[in-house]
């Protein structure tokens, strides 16, 4: 489908801080399966990581029991083409949750886009 789209659990490199260098060898380090499927990206996706690890048993703890969790945000990309006024921005700006589009008339500019407040857009008509 795509090159690389695929992200492996052998995609994972273990950068040692400190003084583990001396403590570890770095085939001791890593996922115990190299199969294991991460995530498939699309073109333009990425991903931004930071791994911790603890060894541990599910018998002495849940939190060590063989499962994961993860959690992503999206981050859409809108391009407006052309200018939105009037109502056609007041309509635009409700197919967003609140914050994302913000209404201002600054030398006849109509929107102020903040992608970091969006939880994700819905794919409504406008």
């Amino acid at each position: 489908m795509y090159i690389n789209h695929k992200v492996y659990s052998s995609h994972i490199k273990w950068i040692p801080m400190g003084t583990q260098r001396d403590m570890y060898r770095s085939c001791d380090v890593g996922p115990v399966h190299d199969d294991i499927l991460l995530a498939k990206l699309r073109p333009g996706h990425e991903l931004d990581m930071k791994l911790h690890a603890v060894k541990g048993i599910g018998r002495d703890h849940a939190k060590f029991s063989p499962v994961g969790t993860a959690f992503y945000r999206l981050l859409p990309k809108i391009e407006i083409r052309q200018p939105i006024e009037g109502e056609m921005a007041e309509r635009f700006q409700k197919c967003f949750s609140p914050g994302v589009i913000k209404l201002v008339n600054i030398k006849g500019k109509l929107l102020t886009i903040s992608f970091l407040l969006s939880t994700s857009y819905r794919d409504r008509p406008i």
